[in-house]
């Protein structure tokens, strides 16, 4: 938990695998929400558009 906390405060350079694991994982959840918007033929596009609105959540503190 003290990871999770640690990557969603900013720590990008000491935790940048697990980070990328979580930005995934919150990618795809974002798109299985329905959250990313439709605009994208197929899912690794859309896949990598929740990835990127995740990053933005996690940079700009509103995660």
């Amino acid at each position: 938990m003290k990871i999770f906390r640690e990557i969603l405060a900013g720590e990008k350079h000491y935790f940048q695998g697990k980070r990328d694991f979580l930005l995934a994982n919150a990618g795809l959840l974002l798109l299985a929400a329905n959250k990313v918007p439709n605009i994208h033929e197929n899912i690794v596009s859309q896949l990598k558009t929740g990835v990127q609105m995740a990053e933005y959540l996690i940079n700009s503190c509103k995660s």
